[in-house]
């Protein structure tokens, strides 16, 4: 390919924790000893947008790939797609008590989630032994971190992205920050440089509109083009290579194709070409199929997915070992790659399968009106007409149905109309309603749920911030 490079169950909503959280200034980027052992997001890998404009969120997985979350410049809390998709702006009182007002925008990543309030701050949460809180170099407590702390008082953010073991936002001036693990330079700093402890700028006279971030490795949109760094070992950079070799350079930008955003997952990117009819395009691991193409050990760069349906794609989303997206011409819902788990929502599909699946929906949803779309590592969400839906793996309770242990293979229901934005991380999922509030449910280990407590959740638990 040639290149142009320019150098559900109901859920009680009693379910609240309250949590008690300070603002906490980082120490200077620190590196530190050990390696990095990540296998974290896909939600990521896994991209949550949300804009004042174009609804939805879509979430990568957060076993290997990340999540990406933008907030609209209104304070209006939406959640956008690849390339947009139906209004989703949050309406209402977003007073949520406390010191946050509302959220806008969350993204799950491996272990930790990070969520921008209504005021344009950003709060994260869950493991940070590798920086991916942004905090500053863990001492002590600040190990597992359980409740949201403030990465930074001095910026404001528009859009924040949740990998394996780091994170990458955009201020609201357009500027790149990273932080978190950096072994395969994936933070966008000498890759020598094992872990950054706070917001690192990841470069210089760029201005970037979107970012999303996988297992290790991260991709972003800027005025110069789209590029991608970090691990390379599957393809995953979509420069044509592969390589065991970190790369920690952002540069080389592709202008073709015209990706407006891109979404990652654990080992694998999907991003839409807005100016050719909406042609979806996949490239890095692709052991499962996930990229829609004859099965492999990857595509080192981007390709059409192999199926008939190539052009005419609104939404898509790359998870742990499958993809899923929407297809305009069709009005049908599709997921392809691994099915396991029933990540492909249809019983019927082979494992793998790389032609997109359409999903077997519940009796009653008869059409999408997608307004996000999360995928974790083996699990799923999709936010349609403001109903919440998700699938595939429970074991740690994931999905949020109030049952857990069984995987699920149809789109089940979660909680009551109002849902706006929803993120999928490893194995932990979480969701904004139209009031700005903020739940989150399953695996909770590390913290990942902001709960001030490390207990799993079966059901939505709303997150709240007090001063």
């Amino acid at each position: 390919m040639s290149q142009r490079k320019i150098s559900t169950a109901r859920w009680r909503r009693s379910a609240v924790a309250v949590v008690s959280s300070s603002a906490c200034a980082g120490s200077l980027p620190g590196d530190g000893g050990g390696t990095d052992a990540t296998g974290g997001t896909t939600a990521s890998a896994s991209s949550v947008t949300a804009s004042s404009t174009t609804g939805g969120t879509t979430a990568s997985s957060a076993s290997g790939g990340g999540t990406s979350a933008t907030a609209s410049a209104s304070g209006t809390g939406t959640t956008q797609g690849s390339t947009g998709g139906t209004d989703g702006t949050t309406t209402g009182d977003t007073t949520t008590g406390g010191a946050v007002e509302g959220w806008l925008a969350v993204a799950a990543g491996g272990e930790h989630t990070c969520a921008i309030d209504a005021a344009r701050h950003l709060w994260c949460w869950g493991n940070n032994s590798r920086g991916a809180v942004g905090i500053g170099d863990p001492m002590g407590p600040d190990v597992l971190v359980t409740e949201p702390r403030m990465v930074s008082e001095t910026k404001t953010w528009k859009s924040v992205a949740a990998g394996g073991y780091h994170t990458c936002a955009i201020d609201t001036d357009g500027g790149l920050f990273c932080w978190g693990s950096n072994s395969w330079g994936q933070v966008g700093v000498d890759a020598t440089m094992q872990f950054v402890w706070i917001p690192y700028p990841a470069s210089a006279n760029v201005t970037w509109s979107s970012v999303a971030a996988g297992d290790a490795f991260t991709c972003g949109v800027s005025n110069l083009g789209w590029t991608c760094w970090g691990n390379n070992e599957s393809g995953q950079l979509g420069n044509g290579t592969t390589s065991t070799v970190a790369d920690d350079i952002i540069d080389d930008f592709d202008v073709f194709p015209g990706f407006s955003e891109i979404h990652a997952g654990a080992r694998h990117a999907c991003a839409i070409d807005e100016a050719d009819s909406d042609r979806l395009y996949c490239w890095g691991e692709n052991t499962s199929g996930q990229t829609g193409r004859p099965v492999s050990p990857s595509e080192a760069e981007p390709k059409a997915i192999a199926a008939t349906l190539q052009t005419q794609w609104t939404w898509v989303s790359a998870g742990g070992r499958f993809s899923c997206g929407y297809n305009a011409a069709q009005m049908k819902f599709y997921c392809w790659g691994a099915n396991d788990r029933s990540q492909l929502a249809n019983e019927f599909a082979a494992n793998p399968s790389t032609d997109p699946k359409p999903v077997t929906a519940p009796v009653g949803l008869r059409s999408y009106n997608i307004g996000a779309l999360g995928l974790g590592d083996e699990h799923a969400c999709v936010v349609t007409d403001g109903r919440l839906f998700c699938w595939g793996a429970d074991d740690r309770e994931q999905l949020g149905d109030g049952a857990g242990m069984t995987d699920v293979a149809v789109l089940t229901e979660i909680g009551d109309f109002g849902w706006v934005a929803v993120s999928a991380g490893r194995d932990h999922t979480c969701a904004i309603r139209d009031d700005g509030s903020l739940w989150c449910w399953g695996a909770n280990t590390m913290g990942q749920l902001g709960l001030g407590d490390t207990l799993d959740r079966n059901e939505p638990t709303m997150v709240v911030v007090t001063m």
